[in-house]
């Protein structure tokens, strides 16, 4: 709900005269000897206005009244009502044609429209009343309020100055100067808000006080702490000329700046003490928020604050009830006693005890206990019996749904919510209950139903519901990805914060999708919010959005790794960080400089839980490097010291590669050994480890072991196509080489390479690599017109995929296969003096493809024709 001024309340409230048609001697003569209608009056004097209504009221059951003296009774029975705040009724009365020429009037339908909460439209019945008007002046300063309230600012102010330039350093003006000084403050503009205070009559001692208060405010908000306690306990001290309310703010205002200056204690000690002496303080609401935003992680069990909310919430009186005994285990500062929910006994400040265990119940709601969970979930139960009608039952309903989502019970919080939904009669609990439906979706994945809760939630009038619900609204849709239904949750967003969050959610929802947008867009956010609380948070994801989104940007990704070094020291920060130098180092090729990076973290946290990983990388580097010997000495000892880690599969894979790659005999027969290791583990290394291990058989000429383990993968169903393709091409190379003693194993071979030619899928570099290892095998056959054949199939591009794109070409394998047959084919030209035209057709063919060696074709072509005089007409 909107609110006028804290300082100014009911500004419009004082009396108007009864003037104009109304003001007549017949009326007053009459008025005046009806006793009802002047106790009436002396009702309002005393501000008893409820009192007076009942009085008019039965004055205008005298049936023998006047018409004048009836409207004059109405119109005063209309403001009683405005100041018991009945506004409707009152409207109807006012709108009397007989009351158009009514000065008066004319001010209390304004009244009546503002009681009825409808601002704006009160402004501008305020903002009509003419300057002659009597209360011209009082009319100004509530549409100046009204106009705050909506909030129309500027207007505001500009009201306030005009009003100021009618009074000169009256009551008028003293009020208008400390509303336009309060507006100052909302915006930050201590400046202009001091120069509003400098404005005010000191022989004043209400708007003095006035002032003093807002200068405090003032020096709180400049973070003046020091000051800022020192004035609001001198107000609370000397409260003379001090509204209730005001002077009940003042307590509110030092425990603020007590908190700013560090002092959390004494601001804790400061609203109880509130709370003791204004156990029903409009505000009280406001303290326990205080005390439950301040209260301290991991307070003892007697803290102050533990023990004051045991007292206010007079629990001792309630008796054990073994229902509340279930499940639940004592807490350090409850007794299972205390949950237990006896019929309730009126008690004195029931709002104080309701406050009281609603927070007991929050304080334990956090923990990290299930137990004290378990205790807060009896607590807002009992809280719900004792008092059904307090608003914070409903709330408990809400904060018991959290307490089951941290448990991960989302049916029971679902079933809380859904009770929540039949009984919030506020906004904000409504709101609220959106905005956890929106938690419990998410976690169930339904991103696009969650969406809809919090894109409900983030229509609440209540900023500390709707930026939240903004920011997970945008980023539902994101995760839904609906970018779309994400752009118009950006649109719609109210607040900064949530706008900025959202575009650095965008920018990382676009890197994470490999899309190079995201990299600018992220750029932006760091350059617009270097201050920002997630600015390193970006930072880690350009730099892994240049390091790993092409084209690389690896000069960027280093120049923020050195900025975030600065500013990020913990294991898990420099993890990162080492990880993202590392592979910059990789991109670069530069692998002594990645062993570098991996040692340098090692060496800084040798403890670190995640040593096996840098230890990998290390080990992997040096492989890189050429340092095979270093290189197993460092992976050797990741399945040493943790077996069970999910390195070890690679350290063990590196480890045998390094072994082969040193090539002497004793290591390679090391690598078997380790490979079988691997094979034995059963990781999802297991069929890589066969294939490698096999290329080692192959070299060290175990060939019938290697063939009987590739046949084995390669038979398998359920695994990656490439894998199978590695394994057949494997398998066919080796039955290759066992054909040189068993030509049965050639047509076996054979089999192979036909066989993965009808896979489907295969790139054009496959079919070209198959083709020419075919022929290859059909050339130690002897069978070279069948070797020409597959050679030729991939020069005149026969057996090229059907959904190769367009511009996919492939070179490597086509001109082994190209250059193998024109060698072929000159050595049966040799032979056969009539296949040299065949051998110049064949060059020129090869020539016309736009390849890298079609300048060597052509050169061939011509020379062999130049040879063997072979003319072109």
């Amino acid at each position: 709900m909107l609110n006028r001024s804290t300082i100014l309340i009911c500004l419009s409230l004082a009396a108007a005269p009864l003037c104009s048609a109304l003001d007549t001697d017949a009326a007053k003569q009459e008025l005046a000897s009806i006793e009802t209608f002047q106790n009436g009056l002396q009702a309002m004097e005393d501000k008893l206005p409820q009192l007076a209504t009942m009085r008019f009221r039965e004055t205008l059951e005298n049936t023998e009244l006047s018409e004048d003296a009836q409207l004059a009774t109405k119109l005063k029975l209309a403001e009683s009502l405005i100041r018991t705040g009945i506004g409707y009724e009152a409207s109807q009365i006012l709108a009397d044609k007989a009351y158009d020429d009514v000065a008066a009037a004319q001010y209390w339908r304004a009244e009546a429209i503002a009681s009825m909460g409808h601002f704006a439209k009160a402004a501008e019945a305020f903002g009509e009343i003419g300057s002659k008007h009597p209360n011209y002046g009082q009319a100004k300063l509530a549409q100046a309020s009204l106009l705050r309230s909506i909030p129309r600012t500027g207007e505001a102010i500009a009201t306030l100055r005009e009003i100021l330039e009618l009074d000169n350093k009256g009551t008028l003006h003293n009020q208008a100067s400390l509303l336009l000084a309060e507006i100052f403050i909302d915006l930050e503009d201590y400046e202009e808000a001091n120069l509003a205070l400098e404005d005010i009559e000191d022989s004043s001692p209400s708007a003095s006080k006035l002032r003093e208060f807002l200068e405090a405010k003032i020096a709180l908000a400049q973070t003046d702490f020091a000051l800022a306690e020192q004035q609001f306990k001198r107000l609370i001290s000397s409260k003379e000329y001090l509204s209730r309310a005001i002077f009940q703010a003042c307590f509110m205002g030092k425990s603020d700046a007590e908190t700013g200056a560090g002092k959390i204690e004494d601001s804790i000690s400061t609203l109880i003490k509130f709370i003791d002496e204004n156990p029903n303080s409009p505000l009280i609401d406001s303290a326990f928020r205080r005390l439950g935003a301040r209260f301290p992680d991991n307070a003892p069990a007697d803290h102050p604050l533990r023990q004051k909310l045991l007292t206010w919430s007079a629990s001792s009186q309630l008796n054990n009830y073994s229902y509340w005994n279930a499940n639940i285990q004592s807490s350090p500062w409850s007794s299972v006693a205390e949950t237990s929910l006896r019929a309730p006994k009126k008690q004195k400040n029931e709002d104080l005890a309701s406050y009281a265990l609603f927070y007991r119940a929050y304080l334990l709601s956090s923990s990290k206990s299930a137990a004290e969970r378990a205790m807060a979930s009896a607590l807002f139960s009992k809280l719900r019996l004792l008092y059904p009608n307090h608003p914070l039952s409903r709330w408990s309903m809400l904060e018991s749904a959290w307490i089951e989502i941290r448990n991960d019970d989302f049916d029971a919080a679902r079933f809380d919510l859904s009770i929540v939904n039949d009984i919030a009669i506020t906004p904000k609990l409504k709101d609220q209950a959106n905005f956890l439906h929106g938690l419990i979706l998410d976690q169930d994945e339904h991103f696009a139903e969650a969406l809809a809760a919090f894109s409900a939630a983030s229509q609440s009038g209540f900023d500390n519901v709707s930026e939240a619900a903004e920011i997970n609204a945008g980023i539902s849709a994101l995760k839904a990805g609906q970018l779309a239904a994400f752009e118009d949750e950006l649109g719609k967003a109210q607040s900064t914060a949530a706008i900025t969050s959202l575009q650095l959610e965008r920018a990382l929802w676009l890197c994470a999708a490999h899309q190079l947008e995201g990299r600018s867009q992220l750029l932006t956010f760091i350059n617009e919010h270097p201050e920002h609380a997630r600015t390193n948070e970006a930072r880690l994801a350009l730099t892994s959005a240049a390091l790993y989104i092409a084209p690389y940007d690896v000069a960027l990704a280093e120049d923020l790794i050195s900025v975030l070094l600065g500013s990020l020291t913990d294991a898990d920060s420099h993890a990162q960080l080492t990880r993202l130098e590392i592979r910059a180092n990789e991109l670069k090729e530069d692998w002594l400089a990645s062993a570098e990076s991996a040692s340098r973290y090692l060496q800084r946290f040798p403890t670190a839980s995640n040593t096996a990983e840098f230890q990998l990388k290390l080990g992997e580097s040096l492989f890189h490097n050429g340092d095979f010997n270093k290189a197993r000495q460092v992976l050797a000892e990741i399945p040493r010291k943790s077996p069970n880690s999910e390195f070890t599969p690679f350290a063990l894979y590196y480890s045998a590669l390094a072994a082969r790659r040193e090539a002497t005999p004793q290591a390679l027969e090391e690598s078997v050994a380790v490979f079988q290791q691997l094979i034995d583990m059963d990781s999802k290394l297991t069929n890589e480890a066969r294939l490698q291990q096999a290329r080692v058989q192959v070299d060290l000429g175990y060939l019938a072991l290697a063939e009987a383990s590739l046949r084995e993968v390669y038979q398998q169903e359920a695994i990656s196509p490439s894998l199978r393709r590695g394994a057949g091409l494997l398998l066919a190379d080796t039955l290759h080489r066992l054909g040189s003693s068993e030509a049965k194993f050639y047509q076996e071979a054979l089999d192979v390479y036909k066989q993965m030619l009808e896979e489907d899928g295969l790139t054009l570099s496959w079919k070209h690599r198959i083709h020419y290892q075919l022929g290859q095998t059909y050339q130690q056959m002897k069978k070279i017109q069948l070797a020409l054949d597959s050679y030729y199939s991939v020069i005149n591009q026969e057996d090229a995929p059907k959904a190769a794109a367009e511009n996919e070409k492939e070179w490597y394998w086509f001109y082994k296969c190209a250059f193998t047959a024109l060698t072929l084919l000159e050595q049966k030209a040799l032979k056969d003096e009539s296949q040299w035209l065949a051998v110049v057709s064949l060059a020129r063919k090869i020539a016309s493809f736009d390849g890298p060696r079609s300048e060597d074709a052509a050169k061939r072509a011509s020379y062999i024709a130049q040879e063997r005089m072979i003319w072109e007409d």
